[in-house]
């Protein structure tokens, strides 16, 4: 198990061939950003965060024995609403705790939440009220109803969050949503106002970490057109609505077409396009990501397998794993048998990881790469650079390609940090002895920069976007005549 905690050390940062000697306040598991940053700025120091992200399923959670619970704080609320009084209440919603909660023993774990709830209760006014509703949950009532001010509140929670938490001589950095209801406006009773200012919470994380949302109606048009994408997307899985669209990636030295990322996409008959970005999170939030990632998987290497067997060699494909599918126990077996039925040579696939994995259990993702590496698979860290990149994950996963994220691509001429950090990845992955490919090319230009400093492939718009299979074998046999 990796221990995120943060320590003052000096290090060796490469940069081109030359080793400068620097302090920072690294953690183990650290932003490649701040790396990058430090090594341009030499001796800066930086401090990088160490913050989590929320896995598919619950976990179950001890409550917190010191706070009310959910039902003292409704009748405390009732008794504000016979009273007549004007006021708010507040869900607070610790940001991915329960990746904490997996890194520690679980008596640890409950006791982190017990100084999180002590931290909270010092935010809470005079004539208000803190209670859990368990997990990482917890509820407020706020003797205030003025919007700008409960948004100021949160600010200022959101601060004092943000500060360490020691346990166990770790360090942890956490952040947190808060989504509220307000007494006359959003409810007349205990539980309509919950229901409401849960409605803005799910508003608020939608919005990404230390987000505050007031309750509106549209936010609860959001919620129901949500469940609606929801139960249509269970439908759609069970008809065999989705599709595979395909998306060239480009060998640089010789401009072929040498493999193809497979792309989930949903055309909904009535809604047309939903974007991944919609509906994979909400898979990924209800237990859907798994089933739906095996078909994924069973698609992908049975169409690299009937395009080969017809003169389209491709030399790989790719296909994302979630962090969701890699904690299901049996993912491997279950991936080797799909593998082994379509015929293909398990060294044509690539299974692409994000760095979010960096959250597992460090020994048992090793162990179900191994495996996979050890099958014949090709593994690539996707979006690199963007997350929780870890020089010493570079060391210790048996990966094979790094993917440059396309937010660096799409600034390498406009902003010299992408430059130098695009710059960086690709010697450190030559050092490395991996691969590169560059995602979301979309200039002549950047394709210049890519060649000049020795990316092995690239994809996107300036090749083609993700196109159906029938496109992509004509696209195939068009771009291999040409630099044939």
């Amino acid at each position: 198990m990796i221990q995120k905690f943060g320590i003052k050390t000096h290090m060796l940062f490469l940069v081109g061939l030359t080793f400068i000697w620097g302090t920072c306040y690294v953690n183990s598991v650290f932003s490649l950003n701040m790396l990058i940053a430090a090594v341009a700025l030499t001796l800066l120091t930086s401090k990088a965060a160490a913050h989590f992200q929320h896995p598919s399923k619950e976990l179950q959670l001890t409550p917190i024995h010191r706070l009310p619970c959910r039902k003292e704080f409704e009748t405390f609320v009732q008794e504000k609403i016979n009273d007549n009084s004007s006021f708010s209440v507040a869900l607070v919603d610790i940001d991915c705790f329960r990746w904490v909660h997996h890194l520690l023993e679980h008596r640890w774990g409950d006791e982190m939440l017990e100084l999180i709830g002590d931290r909270l209760n010092e935010m809470v006014p005079f004539g208000g009220m803190i209670a859990s509703q368990g997990g990482d949950t917890f509820l407020i009532y706020l003797p205030e109803t003025e919007g700008e001010k409960l948004e100021q509140w949160s600010k200022q929670l959101f601060r004092h969050i943000a500060k360490p938490f020691f346990i166990r001589e770790r360090e942890f950095h956490l952040t947190c949503c808060v989504g509220m209801s307000t007494s006359k406006i959003h409810g007349r009773s205990p539980e309509h106002l919950l229901a409401n200012a849960n409605i803005a919470l799910h508003q608020a994380k939608s919005k990404g970490k230390h987000s505050f949302c007031l309750f509106s109606l549209d936010d609860q048009e959001k919620m129901k057109y949500r469940m609606h994408l929801e139960r249509e997307l269970r439908k759609a899985i069970h008809n065999n609505e989705l599709h595979l669209y395909y998306q060239p990636q480009v060998c640089l030295k010789t401009h072929q077409l040498k493999g193809a990322e497979a792309l989930l996409r949903w055309h909904h008959s009535e809604l047309g396009p939903i974007s991944p970005a919609v509906f994979i999170p909400i898979a990924e939030e209800t237990g859907l990501i798994e089933p739906m990632g095996l078909w994924v998987l069973n698609k992908a290497v049975n169409q690299l397998a009937g395009w080969r067997s017809e003169g389209i060699m491709l030399d790989s494909i790719s296909v994302n794993l979630s962090l969701s599918q890699f904690k299901e126990e049996r993912f491997v077996e279950r991936a080797k048998d799909i593998i082994l039925r379509s015929g293909l040579s398990p060294n044509l696939l690539k299974m692409e990881i994000t760095e979010s994995v960096a959250l597992l259990d460090e020994s048992d993702l090793i162990d179900k790469l191994n495996d996979l590496k050890a099958f014949g698979v090709q593994l690539a860290m996707d979006d690199f650079g963007t997350g929780y990149s870890s020089l010493h994950y570079l060391q210790a996963l048996p990966i094979d390609y790094l993917k440059i994220d396309q937010s660096f691509i799409r600034q390498i001429h406009s902003d010299s940090s992408s430059h130098t950090i695009t710059s960086f990845i690709i010697q450190l992955a030559k050092s490395l002895n991996l691969k590169i490919i560059a995602e979301g090319v979309e200039t002549q230009v950047q394709l210049e920069f890519l060649h000049q400093h020795d990316c092995d492939e690239c994809q996107g718009f300036l090749y083609s976007p993700a196109i159906p299979a029938n496109q992509f074998q004509s696209l195939y046999q068009r771009m291999n005549a040409i630099h044939t």
